[in-house]
């Protein structure tokens, strides 16, 4: 991913470290930014069900942070226990979903879900949607 720093200039961000809250976030953006969207002003996540986007009403995102987190904590190749309980933290679990809310990738806006009432709740919401007539899936 590329930072715009002005016209014609773009600077690559630095990695973030291995098992870092903000490395973990962008494996959860990395894994779930398809399915899941975050719109801050309803301070809502919304999950793709394959047919609609879902008000995630069970804590979903969070539950899926959680997996980023223990999976993390049994590959890590530290020896140290604390490092690895630290990873599966609550604290940790919870930094990584914050982080994520305002991913690229997932942040929505309130526009982009009213933009047009005829597309709301529809694959047309997904990235990556080519513009197809309403009601054509491609």
């Amino acid at each position: 991913m590329q930072r715009d720093t002005g016209p014609g200039q773009s600077v690559e961000p630095p990695e973030s470290p291995e098992y870092s809250d903000d490395a973990l976030a962008q494996n959860f953006a990395d894994q779930h930014g398809a399915r899941l969207r975050f719109v801050a002003a309803w301070g809502r996540w919304y999950a793709w069900t394959g047919s609609r986007w879902e008000l995630d009403s069970t804590l979903d995102a969070f539950d899926r942070a959680r997996a980023i987190c223990r999976a993390a904590a049994a590959e890590c190749r530290s020896n140290r226990e604390t490092v690895k309980t630290s990873l599966a933290s609550a604290k940790t679990v919870a930094a990584i979903e914050r982080l994520a809310k305002a991913d690229r990738r997932i942040a929505a806006t309130v526009e982009q879900w009213d933009a047009d009432p005829d597309l709301f709740n529809t694959e047309a919401m997904l990235p990556g949607h080519d513009g197809g007539a309403i009601g054509e899936l491609r």
